[in-house]
């Protein structure tokens, strides 16, 4: 899917396309990834957080293995990434991190706790990086 993705916008006219495929919660294939970004591009400027899967059960009824699972991939991942690039764009005094999150962040859903959770973490962290 992601090679369709690259195939589609260079004949779309996008000068260099890069894509890796990746499992997110592997702190360090992320952080090689975003390496050979880094290289290839000659620098990161925008990083966008976008990760992440949801979680439809109630809290009482969640398992510590589902909870765990949130956290790693729409929390931890998005945290490592930006730790990891913060500084390379502050030595380059340029870039931005963008992250998605949800209206759950705001205002728990009843029946996605650990989702909810998740994304209220993510969206304090965004909001400290400012």
């Amino acid at each position: 899917l992601l090679e369709t993705l690259a195939v589609e916008l260079r004949a779309a006219g996008a000068p260099e396309v890069l894509v890796a495929a990746l499992d997110v919660t592997d702190s360090a294939a992320q952080r090689e990834a975003l390496s050979d970004f880094e290289a290839k591009f000659d620098g990161i400027t925008h990083l966008v957080l976008n990760a992440g899967i949801s979680s439809r059960s109630r809290p009482w009824e969640d398992s510590w293995e589902n909870v765990h699972r949130c956290l790693d991939v729409n929390l931890l991942a998005a945290v490592n990434a930006a730790e990891w690039m913060k500084p390379r764009m502050v030595a380059r005094r340029a870039g931005t991190i963008v992250g998605v999150s949800s209206i759950a962040a705001a205002r728990g859903l009843p029946d996605s706790g650990s989702y909810s959770t998740s994304k209220a973490a993510l969206s304090t962290y965004l909001e400290s990086l400012r």
